[in-house]
């Protein structure tokens, strides 16, 4: 049997599951578990179990979507750290070429590690504001200097149990979008005249997701926009985007009166694009939402960059780059 693995390598293994997440390529060790034994040339097919106790949603989800594995190694039983298996979702493995002739007992090779997904997903949701666009924050930001408001106080006023509720009834559709612009704009002590066009006015799309987006459906992956409604009248900030051009489903909170993170609308998306919760991406900038799609089965991306969303959706998705 293989000798223990030593505390620093144990502290490696902890944080391959991140990367293994987003199947992205890493250097790892790799144990020799078979005594007197050398490894050879040909190909094997090497199981890596998800059964060890994974301590977050992101991971538990990464293990419950395998891919196909295939190394040089032979005679090599579960990959094991002590008494544990390794939590993380086999891979395509590759052996370094120095390695080739090594004796397996008691030993460590070195190996790279290279995300070759079978394409699993058939279904891609994203969100609206803050993924298909700019960074809301950096919105919000050049909203205040424009609006000569304190920095902060947007998302302060957000944060109080008025500015929920406004926005909570502006999602579902309980009041209109003027209703908001007087309420919201109450609270910043400013004009109500079109706010939701002066928040949004340095709203942008962001070209690199929109681009991966056209990718996936252009591959076969039923894609969908899922947003919390900002409202359309009388700023509509989805005019510009021909979503319903680009995406096989829209789906805006206010037309049936549910919002992310209510599990049901995730349900109703999901039943509208025909594909399982499991065989679904999605991208959000909200943590409570991400936690919800989590819940049901989604692998999820939290959307803060838009090259590095769309760099994370391509991976998991097995798209060529742009």
């Amino acid at each position: 049997m293989a000798a223990p693995l030593p505390a620093a390598e144990q502290r490696r293994v902890r944080s391959w599951s991140r990367a293994y997440r987003d199947l992205h390529g890493a250097a790892v060790a790799i144990p020799e578990e078979v005594a007197a034994a050398h490894l050879v040339g040909t190909a094997g097919t090497i199981k890596i179990p998800a059964s060890c106790r994974l301590s977050c949603a992101a991971c538990r989800a990464a293990a419950r979507n395998p891919v196909r594995v295939v190394t040089r190694f032979s005679n090599l039983g579960c990959v094991k750290f002590g008494s544990a298996c390794v939590a993380m979702p086999p891979l395509t493995l590759q052996l370094d070429a120095r390695c080739r002739r090594r004796p397996l007992m008691h030993s460590w090779c070195s190996v790279r590690v290279r995300a070759m997904a079978v394409r699993r997903f058939t279904g891609l949701i994203l969100d609206f504001a803050g993924v298909l666009t700019s960074n809301m924050v950096e919105v919000i930001e050049l909203f205040e200097a424009r609006e000569h408001l304190r920095p902060g106080s947007f998302l302060a006023n957000w944060a109080t149990p008025e500015g929920r509720e406004l926005y909570r009834r502006l999602e579902l559709g309980l009041i209109t979008q003027h209703a908001w612009n007087e309420g919201f704009a109450a609270l910043l002590g400013i004009s109500g005249d079109n706010l939701m066009g002066r928040l949004l006015y340095f709203l942008d799309p962001a070209h690199d997701v929109l681009r991966v987006a056209r990718q996936a459906r252009a591959v076969g992956v039923r894609t969908a926009v899922l947003s919390n409604s900002l409202g359309r009248d009388p700023y509509d900030p989805y005019a510009r985007y021909n979503l319903a051009g680009l995406f096989d489903v829209v789906v805006l909170s206010d037309d049936c009166g549910l919002r992310k993170p209510d599990p049901a609308i995730f349900q109703l998306t999901l039943d509208r694009l025909s594909v399982t919760a499991a065989s679904c991406v999605f991208a959000d900038d909200t943590e409570a939402n991400l936690e919800a799609a989590m819940a049901m089965g989604m692998t999820v991306v939290h959307a803060l960059d838009e090259q590095e969303t769309a760099s994370r959706l391509r991976n998991l998705l097995g798209l060529a780059g742009r």
